[in-house]
């Protein structure tokens, strides 16, 4: 796995932490069904902590682009309208996918980058987060 999708990070220090150096926040829910998660926050500044979730997006960038190469081959044998625009909407959408992954990812990276850089890759020897008084 790779390594800098395992922290939480804090885009206001600007470091990745380990899931024992947070701290448990209110109840975040998903919906009607009252199922949700707990939310995460920086021991330094208590701001929520975000963690990278790429799964869900390079899942939805394979569908749309496969949804869109079936679309592409149908159109081709049968010639109908209907399949170009499929076509057409579900490259935009893989595109579209694509773009929001790398955006997405580039932020975690920098701050992953940035922080190995100073302090080594291991979290052991990172500096303690200061506690707010």
């Amino acid at each position: 796995m790779v390594t800098w999708l395992k922290y939480y990070y804090c885009f206001n220090c600007g470091r990745p932490y380990c899931q024992s150096e947070t701290k448990q926040g209110d109840w975040v829910t998903n919906g009607d069904t009252g199922s949700g998660f707990h939310s995460v926050h920086c021991m330094s500044c208590s701001k929520m902590l975000h963690q990278p979730g790429l799964l869900p997006i390079i899942l939805c960038w394979v569908v749309c682009s496969g949804a869109s190469l079936l679309s592409l081959a149908r159109w081709i044998s049968s010639g109908e309208q209907i399949e170009l625009m499929i076509t057409v909407f579900s490259g935009v959408g893989g595109l579209l996918g694509l773009r929001s992954t790398l955006k997405s990812s580039s932020k975690y990276k920098h701050i992953y980058a940035e922080w190995v850089q100073k302090h080594g890759t291991n979290p052991d020897d990172w500096p303690e987060s200061s506690q707010p008084e």
